[in-house]
């Protein structure tokens, strides 16, 4: 039963955590939360939540452009930075909208979902890769941190690989358009009913 929910909880993660967040908003909605304006320079903090999410939408647009998915062991651009920038974009674009709409609550609701569901999902996806690429894995993951970046990326490492074409077969237009609209109906929110 546990190991059930357990799967469902990482194969529907996005939709999961796309609902708490739609769920957090609306509380802050119905509680006139004040939000942090991130179009205005005389409010960092909203200016921070910002660039957050275009770090973690960077990131993870960078990842979407270059891996194959269970073809090969991705060890270049992000990935010789961390083994899941994916999720490591994801994160970075969760803790955006957490100071863009300034309530602690929802730090804590999206540090619990990414410990309760992306932690399990990064164990058994490492148990996958280490199956499939054995050697090749331990030599990468011993050179490459799970989550936190040791070191930053040269240019070359920016730009060889990546592929516009891979970016759309691996969908990250749906999280760009996602944070997008986002953005634009907390700023609508923020203009119109003074939150």
């Amino acid at each position: 039963m546990i190991k059930k929910i357990g799967t469902i909880l990482i194969k529907k993660r996005t939709t999961i955590t796309m609902m708490v967040v739609i769920l957090l908003v609306a509380e802050d909605i119905w509680e006139k939360q004040h939000f942090n304006n991130f179009c205005n320079f005389s409010h960092p903090w909203g200016i921070v939540g910002l660039l957050l999410v275009l770090l973690g939408l960077s990131l993870r647009s960078w990842a979407a452009g270059i891996i194959h998915k269970s073809e090969q062991l991705c060890t270049i651009g992000p990935y010789s930075i961390v083994r899941h920038p994916l999720y490591l974009g994801s994160f970075l674009i969760a803790l955006g909208f957490c100071t863009i709409t300034a309530d602690v609550e929802n730090f804590i609701a999206v540090t619990l979902i990414i410990g309760l569901i992306y932690g399990p999902k990064i164990f058994y996806e490492e148990k996958k890769l280490s199956r499939l690429f054995s050697s090749d894995w331990e030599r990468y993951k011993k050179s490459v941190d799970c989550i936190f970046p040791v070191h930053l990326p040269n240019a070359r490492q920016i730009r060889d690989h990546f592929s516009w074409n891979m970016w759309k077969i691996n969908k990250e237009y749906n999280a760009v358009i996602t944070a997008a609209l986002a953005l634009v109906a907390l700023h609508l929110m923020h203009t119109h009913l003074g939150m």
